[in-house]
């Protein structure tokens, strides 16, 4: 293996911070993001839809089965306000304004259209609504592993990780490989994640093999043919791998009847009605589900626009003019003077021939960095909750399940930990200094 002598590493970081303003930060960067972000606004619109909806309804499924709270429910809480900066903050080099802010706080109709999934869910529902694998945990009366706590990594698992874990597109047996290893790190309950994870990718293949009025897309969901009467088949599987068959008759079941006993691999009991319908809502279909959902993701692609100018947000013109001038290239080659720290401590300690082996343990040590330190997204609560043993038995775990060596994943966690508590310091100074500029 190659090792980066100072002057090669000086070269390298030097390039990639370059690459990375004229890509990104740059004046003319800005400039050709938006034009091209106009060519591609039917291909991002149809994703953000894809994605979202998703999201929505596979949260829904934790909500309703663990009494979880739509507002501590990361999706419901990222719609955003964006505005023009005052003229003092625009000559910083602030170009627009943007605050994250609850959907229902934005929307407050989607309190309504709450109310009417509940009515509907209570009244073609109520026999299967009993019928939960966790129950909210009591200290000193519940059992650890059949309940979840508030606050705890379990909690926070439920109530944001696996969701993130299972939508962000990686393939199955990475995700597999996350799930149990949230398992075996936090003694989850094996058969009730199992559960949510056969749901979860349920819902991810029902919009392309077996999609509904309010849940298919035309250029690319395939509809299948029925099974028996207004059903049709949902294809998912279990963490081990085993098939199952879904029987289904609209996405309501799939969502309203997730407390159901899957293990009958029919979740065909509604009723003859239709779900209720929610007067003056922004859409061909007036389902609340979909009703939630289409707001939720007008607000994400109401942003689309305004990317270029938010990814190059807080330079002023001298900055976007002179990458030496620019505060925000300097961070950037922060984090990867980090990157090749890290990346030099996987060289020393693995001892292995084979670039591919080495590479996946720079990757699962640079996946620690990442969830333990990165700005902004979702779905890390649950590991940096964790103490220092769960977080090491969750990561040692999951990849054993990816084909790394236990023993060598023991001894490079714990250098890896003292080497990230060293480093971050030096990317959060960067980033205090230039949140400063806009502090008053």
């Amino acid at each position: 293996m190659k090792h980066f002598n100072s002057s090669e590493l000086a070269r390298s970081l030097l390039s990639e911070k370059l690459k990375y303003w004229y890509h990104t930060l740059s004046q003319q960067a800005i400039e050709i993001n938006f034009f091209n972000m106009f060519d591609l606004i039917d291909y991002f619109r149809l994703v953000y839809d894809l994605t979202i909806f998703d999201s929505i309804f596979s949260s829904l499924i934790f909500s309703l089965t663990l009494e979880i709270k739509f507002t501590e429910i990361p999706v419901f809480n990222f719609c955003y306000e964006i505005e023009l900066p005052s003229p003092e903050d625009f000559a910083r080099g602030q170009l627009l304004r943007i605050k994250c802010v609850p959907c229902l706080e934005k929307y407050p109709d989607i309190g309504r259209f709450l109310y009417d999934l509940f009515f509907f869910i209570k009244t073609h529902f109520s026999e299967n609504l009993a019928r939960t694998f966790i129950s909210k945990g009591r200290y000193g009366i519940s059992k650890y592993g059949e309940s979840y706590y508030d606050p705890s990594p379990i909690y926070e698992a439920l109530r944001s990780t696996f969701l993130s874990i299972s939508k962000k597109k990686r393939g199955l047996e990475a995700i597999r490989a996350s799930f149990n290893g949230l398992i075996k790190g936090l003694d989850a309950n094996y058969e009730a994640v199992d559960y949510f994870y056969t749901l979860l990718l349920a819902l991810d293949n029902m919009k392309y093999t077996a999609p509904t009025a309010e849940y298919g897309w035309s250029d690319i969901s395939i509809s299948p043919e029925e099974v028996e009467e207004g059903e049709v088949k949902v294809d998912s599987e279990t963490l081990k791998r085993e098939k199952v068959e879904l029987k289904s008759m609209g996405l309501q079941e799939i969502v309203g009847g997730s407390t159901s006993d899957i293990a009958t691999a029919d979740l065909s009991f509604t009723a003859d009605e239709d779900s209720p319908e929610v007067p003056e809502v922004p859409h061909e279909s007036k389902n609340a589900l979909v009703a939630i959902a289409d707001l939720i993701s007008r607000d994400q692609k109401e942003r689309l626009t305004s990317t270029p100018l938010l990814i190059a947000n807080y330079q002023n013109i001298e900055e976007r003019l002179n990458p030496e001038a620019s505060t925000r290239t300097h961070t950037f080659g922060s984090s990867r003077i980090i990157y090749y720290k890290l990346k030099e401590l996987v060289d020393r300690e693995v001892k292995e021939d084979k670039a591919f082996i080495k590479n996946q343990y720079n990757v699962a040590v640079q996946q620690l960095y990442g969830r333990l330190t990165r700005d902004g997204g979702w779905g890390e609560e649950a590991y940096r909750s964790m103490s220092i043993e769960e977080l090491k038995r969750t990561w040692i775990a999951e990849w054993v399940e990816k084909g790394l060596d236990e023993k060598t994943l023991d001894s490079l966690f714990n250098k890896a930990i003292k080497a990230i508590q060293i480093y971050t310091p030096l990317r959060a100074r960067s980033k205090i200094m230039l949140k400063a500029r806009y502090t008053r």
